[in-house]
């Protein structure tokens, strides 16, 4: 929908090789995420998610390509899984958890885009 609307959007991968408690190639077939980004229109970038510099200058180059362009960015840090995810401990719990952050983070971003004059800049949304 970001890429069809035309939403300078930063998405933000954190690909830790497992979906939910299964591992990701149990899930699916290919090469991680971002190789899925260019068949929605969404320009993709890869980084070492265990290399914090990195994982800023991917980041922030993320986010100049997505006000530049006025499109959608997906970043897509490879990590490791360490210990038990949330989501197999109490999957309901960790939902309705995930469900509050990103509406107080959308509430957060509308009262900031009220007090900025500049509506062309790109929301960050961070998922696990």
């Amino acid at each position: 929908m970001a890429s069809v609307l035309g939403s300078p959007t930063v998405f933000f991968c954190r690909n830790n090789g497992f979906a939910i408690s299964t591992p990701a190639s149990e899930q699916y077939v290919g090469d991680g995420i971002s190789a899925r980004g260019p068949g929605y229109g969404v320009k993709t970038i890869r980084v070492d998610g265990n290399d914090v510099l990195a994982v800023l200058s991917a980041t922030r180059a993320a986010r100049k390509m997505a006000i530049g362009s006025g499109k959608p960015v997906l970043v897509e840090a490879m990590t490791y899984r360490c210990g038990r995810s949330r989501v197999q401990r109490n999957f309901l719990s960790h939902l309705a958890g995930l469900v509050t952050i990103a509406l107080q983070m959308i509430a957060s971003r509308i009262e900031v885009d009220r007090k900025s004059s500049n509506s062309r800049r790109p929301t960050t949304l961070c998922t696990e």
